[in-house]
């Protein structure tokens, strides 16, 4: 859907406007997204495969994943969980090449304190 899209655009804006996707800084945005959703990523966000390896020592990227959700996937749990399954639920995979996982929500967004 396109009710968290703002946020979403906010955060890539933050994100590049204090310079998280800086080299140095190795910080991409992953962003697991239900297919419906994927019409409203921004078109500068790429779409990430099962073999997907971070690129170390350049840019950070704003990357997306489809994904459904456990929620969606067998309706005995709450939808909440989708946002802690994404983490190492089926096709998340790739995530394991990451050192560190920072989970957000669209409420958030990054600030300078999240450099170096």
């Amino acid at each position: 859907g396109r009710g968290g899209i703002a946020s979403v655009f906010w955060w890539i804006y933050t994100w590049r406007f204090i310079g998280l996707n800086a080299s140095e800084e190795a910080f991409d945005i992953v962003i697991m997204a239900h297919p419906e959703a994927v019409r409203n990523i921004p078109e500068d966000c790429k779409e990430v495969g099962e073999d997907y390896v971070p690129h170390y020592g350049q840019p950070g990227e704003c990357l997306y994943k489809v994904y459904v959700g456990i929620a969606y996937r067998d309706s005995s749990f709450d939808s909440y969980m989708n946002s802690q399954e994404c983490l190492f639920g089926p096709g998340s995979q790739f995530l394991a090449h990451y050192k560190v996982l920072l989970r957000a929500d669209l409420d958030t967004f990054p600030t300078p304190r999240l450099l170096g």
